[in-house]
């Protein structure tokens, strides 16, 4: 059994409707699921706005309604670190990072295209300055805010996804992503496994295979989610998620059901 928890709808920067989204996932089968929009943020074009936000939640509200008996539907929002947050009406929260802010106190994309990433670089000085920000903004996130899931742990590789950024085989690189995965040790945070990155050329989640590996190491939960922001991809990639999981080591996967994580075998 799966639950998809990471979506996005016509809300933020998703292309279908809440609806449209939930009636896909009861069609998909699946035990649970959730809606993530952006949480509202000034500086990310991608974010719902206050009012938005509100009518957002209203619409959630009526749509527990509508599939109760066919659908577990939960209220979550995923929140960026860079921007205060109330998670007080919500049932869950995905803590990421997209943006990080320089010593200047510009902020800068750091998960979009490769020109942003590039303008990071230039205010910053080196790529690895640009990284070692993005783990120290992902560490002080998942400590603060204390998120129930940490979103796409790594998704500062997604502007290198043709290797001409960085060399993610470096010593320096391999220590970032150790930190990434002390960092969602320390919090206690559940960890997704991001399918998007299959749906592209990079052809591996986020985490990647060799930061999963840490995370098993370490014994830290994980969830399976798409970060869906289409009807169709509900539930993409869940069946690859979980063979490679498996070939890790993962023994389960957590799910979200009659309110609580639970563990889902494999």
């Amino acid at each position: 059994m799966f639950c998809s928890l990471h979506t996005h709808s016509l809300f933020c920067d998703g292309t279908c409707s809440l609806e449209e989204m939930a009636r896909a996932a009861a069609d998909a089968g699946l035990v649970s699921f959730g809606f993530s929009g952006h949480a509202p943020a000034v500086y990310d074009y991608a974010a719902m706005s206050d009012a938005d936000a509100e009518n957002y939640l209203v619409e959630i509200a009526r749509l527990k309604k509508k599939f109760a008996g066919r659908l577990e539907l939960y209220t979550g929002m995923e929140n960026d670190a860079l921007h205060p947050f109330d998670r007080s009406r919500l049932d869950y929260c995905i803590g990421s990072v997209h943006f990080i802010r320089d010593d200047a106190g510009v902020i800068h994309c750091i998960e979009g295209r490769p020109e942003a990433f590039a303008g990071a670089v230039q205010a910053m000085g080196s790529v690895q300055a640009v990284v070692d920000r993005y783990c120290e903004t992902v560490q002080q996130h998942l400590l603060t805010c204390k998120p129930d899931i940490a979103g796409h742990l790594d998704i500062i590789a997604r502007p290198n996804a043709d290797g001409s950024l960085f060399d993610v085989q470096s010593d320096w690189y391999r220590r970032a992503e150790e930190r990434l995965a002390e960092a969602a040790a320390q919090s206690g945070c559940i960890v997704e496994v991001n399918t998007s990155g299959l749906r592209t050329a990079r052809q591996e989640p986020f985490p990647s295979r060799r930061v999963l590996s840490l995370l098993r190491q370490a014994d830290i939960p994980v969830i399976i989610t798409a970060d869906a922001h289409r009807a169709s991809d509900v539930a993409a990639g869940f069946d690859q998620a979980a063979a490679l999981l498996r070939s890790l080591g993962f023994q389960s996967a957590m799910i979200l059901q009659h309110g609580r994580y639970i563990p889902e075998g494999l």
